[in-house]
């Protein structure tokens, strides 16, 4: 079996074996489109950490409307939400979830 092989086997693994499967190529944009997000959300800190009247709650609020949209968007990462925020967190979001 080749590396391309490998990776793939891997990377289908992850996307479409999982609780809550994607295909490969909408893990990818999601992925994408939020690391974008969320570096620049880190660019905007590490300037108003120099120049503190510059972006001021930009980068809290784009980590927290990514959260948010993370976790509204489906159930493939409640295990986390879990772990890091508790189980009556979670129920609020499913309940969220069910309103859409």
């Amino acid at each position: 079996m080749g590396l391309w092989n490998t990776l793939s086997s891997l990377s289908t693994r992850h996307t479409r074996f999982a609780a809550h499967p994607q295909t490969y190529w909408l893990h990818a944009w999601i992925a994408i489109k939020y690391s974008t997000i969320l570096a620049f959300g880190a660019m905007c800190g590490l300037i108003h950490g120099i120049l503190p009247w510059l972006f001021p709650f930009t980068t809290s609020t784009i980590i927290f409307k990514s959260a948010r949209a993370l976790m509204m968007m489906s159930a493939r990462h409640d295990d986390e939400v879990r772990t890091i925020f508790g189980s009556e967190f979670l129920a609020f979001i499913e309940k969220q979830r069910a309103k859409k």
